[in-house]
């Protein structure tokens, strides 16, 4: 069966954007002057992004192996568990971020703890972070998931945001 002539099929109409949906930009070219929070007061998760990429991090932790014993009765076998235990400190220096044009001062700062806090793509966008440091530490050891608990507070115009990290690990070789 040929193949039907383009120019000769009905068209549909296209759905109009009624927005800007893409921002191209070129490597090497300095981000454009950003807003944190929307003028109704919403997070701009990609100007989130970008602060907490440019975060200082410190990272450390280590690998703990535990004996578990599994069975009952005489059948009681030792089975040896590796847990990874560790801590990121993430802080965000909101007098360094020359990109935002907000108003930089302890306002901008406590309302961006409490999105850290509450808002769940903000917790995320910290989590994916954190994993990225992680998987600096321990390499192709990196568990799939990392069980987080985060601690956010402001010191002035910076956020610093403490996370305390527990994820089972397992061998390469086991994968």
């Amino acid at each position: 069966m040929p193949r039907p002539d383009p120019r000769r099929v009905p068209r549909q109409p296209q759905a109009r954007a009624g927005r800007l949906v893409a921002v191209i930009r070129g490597r090497g070219q300095p981000p454009a002057e950003r807003r944190l929070f929307t003028d109704d007061d919403h997070l701009d998760v990609d100007t989130l992004h970008l602060l907490v990429e440019d975060a200082e991090a410190v990272s450390e932790g280590r690998i703990y192996a535990s004996a578990k014993s599994v069975g009952s009765g005489s059948g009681v076998e030792e089975q040896s568990e590796a847990v990874f235990l560790g801590t990121t400190l993430l802080t965000i220096d909101l007098t360094m971020a020359t990109m935002l044009t907000d108003k930089v001062d302890p306002n901008l700062a406590r309302r961006l703890r409490i999105a850290l806090t509450e808002d769940v793509r903000a917790q995320r966008v910290v989590g994916d972070r954190v994993y990225r440091e992680v998987a600096r530490l321990l390499g192709p050891l990196t568990p799939a998931a990392l069980e987080l608990n985060r601690f956010v507070r402001c010191q002035g115009l910076r956020v610093l945001v403490d996370v305390d990290i527990e994820a089972p690990v397992t061998s390469v070789a086991a994968r």
